[in-house]
């Protein structure tokens, strides 16, 4: 009997050591996985900052192509409203921090509003071969 309890005894000892040994050899398995799986995460933020970065540098850059293209634009068409106004006017005035100048579509007239002096300007252009277009732009501009 007392060998069957040595036996027993035994036996409960080297399962204990090996239940013991295998569970610290998980918990050392289950470090590496953690530190596998956060230099993964690490990686992957990396990753992810550089696509993130690398997007911002072509949004930029597209960003900048379309607006190079609007500013061209843009001045193309001033400068074509330019020649257009001064086929009819003798100068082109344009909007200054003390002055608001519009023209109509047709470029006949062209209003400006001095902010600085506090005046109003109404201005038309008429026609120098018909004797009585300053008359009829009169009458005109009074019915308007």
């Amino acid at each position: 009997m007392k060998l069957i309890n040595v036996f027993i005894i035994v036996i409960l000892i080297a399962f204990c050591y090996m239940f013991l040994f295998a569970q610290q050899k998980s918990i050392e398995q289950i470090m590496r996985e953690e530190q596998e799986a956060l230099k993964q995460i690490q990686q992957e933020t990396l990753d992810y900052q550089d696509q993130v970065a690398e997007d911002m540098r072509l949004y930029q850059k597209q960003i900048s192509r379309e607006y190079e293209v609007y500013e061209t634009e843009q001045r193309r068409q001033l400068e074509e409203m330019e020649r257009e106004i001064l086929r009819k006017w003798e100068d082109f005035r344009t909007d200054t921090h003390e002055e608001n100048v519009e023209y109509s579509a047709d470029r006949n007239s062209r209003s400006s509003i001095n902010y600085k002096d506090g005046t109003v300007e109404v201005e038309v252009v008429t026609n120098a071969k018909d004797p009585q277009a300053d008359e009829k732009q009169k009458r005109k501009f009074r019915k308007n």
